[in-house]
């Protein structure tokens, strides 16, 4: 077995050569980057099966960069905006960075376990954006796999990092409230309204239109977004399922109407110079306003209350936390966000769940059996359980 060990190197010492052909056409391939002599003989046993089988891919020295900056190419037309740029910043912040002077053929397993590593402590990423930058890495191999550069995607053979999970930061309805009051007579105000009110993510409350509203019905259609930097609105929500049709309230339907007229004067005032983009929540001249400046409001506005910190996303989360403590069934809830399935909704808000099977639990015992103390009325006093008037369905 043609299989040798280079003195020199101390990681991962052995490699092997391979002869391809026969005669004038013999030529011979090596690879490197085995940790053990048993590993590199398995490696060669393969290649050369992969030779006999005619499904030998030729070695060709291409750098690992080069290599996802080509994957990174054919994504340009495929994918949203927002995500071929993250995709960017991913491969040229993290992964080309770390593999600057890797052969693609050469990666190994463990050299992905050291990536993986890197990124966690010294780069101090957190688990999620870890994740995400190893989905990057392992979609460009298998992409280069199946367009026959590389002969196997080495990501394949280790686990997907875990992401440690977060603890969701939300409003009680009394916070809710009080954020409320002091910002409703802010120019943008229907946009956090949207958000805890009814479930919208930022870009879609940013992107919705007067003509999306149905007052009759008292429902909304969210059937586009506004990119993170606000300069391209696009059709569609950020998944299939995000496009949908949201029941909203009299006030949510009030505070519409109420922008309406707003807009209107704002029109006759800048005259040509408005666009008219029909946006609930625009500038005074018609132009999205962009989530940084939304943002800004925000947290201006949370800085004199004295209320938990949270991020503008979090406000949907509060929307649902507390329709799930209203006691309703995480499937409207699913709807009304847009989540692609209702087993997303349920492992988001999992903390909520808990005490509800405790509130569920008594409100049975209660209704068949009368087993709860009583009601606690204004005044401090607690009333019996009214079994009398009770009917079993």
């Amino acid at each position: 077995m043609p299989v040798y060990k280079d003195e020199n190197v101390k990681k991962n010492p052995w490699f092997y050569v391979l002869e391809i052909g026969k005669g004038k056409n013999r030529k011979r391939t090596k690879k490197r980057g085995f940790k053990t002599k048993k590993e590199a003989q398995a490696a060669l046993v393969e290649a050369e099966n992969n030779v006999n089988n005619g499904t030998f891919i030729k070695r060709e020295k291409t750098l690992l960069p080069d290599l996802m900056n080509l994957w990174l190419k054919t994504k340009e037309h495929s994918i949203a905006d927002v995500t071929y740029k993250t995709y960017g910043r991913h491969i040229s912040l993290h992964i080309n960075d770390y593999f600057e002077d890797f052969q693609a053929m050469d990666l190994t397993d463990e050299d992905c376990l050291d990536f993986i590593k890197h990124l966690r402590v010294e780069k101090e990423l957190a688990s999620r954006s870890v994740k995400d930058v190893f989905k990057v890495l392992r979609s460009a191999l298998d992409w280069a796999v199946l367009k026959s550069k590389l002969q196997r995607n080495v990501t394949r053979l280790i686990d997907m990092p875990a992401v440690e999970r977060q603890e969701i930061m939300v409003w009680n309805a009394d916070q809710v409230r009080e954020f409320d009051k002091h910002i409703q007579e802010h120019h943008d105000y229907v946009a956090f309204l949207l958000a805890y009110g009814a479930g919208l993510r930022q870009s879609e409350a940013l992107a919705l239109r007067f003509k999306d509203v149905n007052y009759e019905s008292k429902t909304i259609s969210v059937v586009q977004t506004l990119s993170h930097d606000g300069k391209k609105i696009r059709t569609g929500a950020k998944t299939a399922s995000g496009t949908r049709l949201v029941s909203v309230d009299d006030k949510i339907i009030k505070e519409i109407q109420k922008r309406k007229r707003v807009v209107a004067a704002e029109k006759l005032k800048a005259g040509g110079v408005y666009q008219d983009n029909d946006l609930i929540v625009a500038t005074s001249v018609g132009t999205p306003v962009t989530p940084r400046n939304l943002l800004r409001t925000f947290y201006r506005y949370m800085e004199k209350l004295e209320i938990p910190k949270i991020t503008v996303h979090d406000l949907r989360h509060t929307h649902a936390t507390l329709l799930l403590k209203q006691g309703e069934h995480p499937k409207i809830v699913q709807e009304r966000l847009g989540h692609a399935s209702v087993k997303i909704t349920i492992d988001l808000y999992s903390h909520v769940l808990p005490n509800m099977q405790k509130e569920t639990a008594e409100r049975f015992g209660d209704f068949l059996f009368g087993t709860n103390l009583g009601t606690k009325n204004t005044n401090g006093t607690i009333s019996a359980p009214d079994t009398e008037n009770r009917e079993l369905i």
